[in-house]
């Protein structure tokens, strides 16, 4: 997984991280409705993490995206973390659908998959989310030292052409 982390410096991603941080890659599309959805609930999640030092980021994907499009979308949303347009990290992290994140540490994924259960499937959303799968890894890393219990939980989403 040293590629993982050379390609996150190299995209700009973790060049100020420091050994041993967090790194929170969230994969998006600024077409898909669920990622306008859920973008929301990072900016959420950002703000609860910010004393924690761990380091969000955000991946573009899409085959007809342009940097106006995704510099427009982080306008809109107003996120508080850097944006920048992929064409390759989502293939490295083996990312399939938008939205989805990725926890890593240093040159290991510690945790992959959907933010929350919001989206039972595409254009089904639960009244009430249940499992905030996101947050939960990042307690479980930051605040009890636990082990993850589940690395990865499937994301429901618009899916990243290759």
């Amino acid at each position: 997984m040293r590629t993982v982390f050379c390609i996150l410096i190299g995209f700009g991603l973790a060049a100020t991280q420091a050994v041993g941080q967090l790194n929170v890659v969230y994969f998006l599309s600024p077409t898909c409705p669920i990622c306008k959805f859920y973008t929301i609930e990072m900016k959420s999640i950002v703000k609860d993490y910010a004393d924690y030092g761990v380091v969000f980021s955000a991946c573009a994907v899409g085959p007809l995206l342009t940097d106006s499009a995704v510099v427009a979308f982080q306008s809109e949303y107003q996120l508080p973390f850097q944006v920048q347009r992929d064409d390759s990290l989502h293939r490295v992290l083996n990312a399939t659908v938008t939205p989805e994140v990725f926890v890593l540490r240093d040159d290991v994924v510690l945790y992959h998959g959907r933010i929350d259960d919001s989206y039972v499937r595409v254009g089904k959303r639960r009244a009430h989310v249940k499992n905030k799968e996101l947050r939960h890894a990042l307690d479980s890393v930051l605040k009890t030292g636990a082990p993850i219990f589940n690395t990865h939980v499937p994301a429901i989403g618009c899916i990243i052409e290759k």
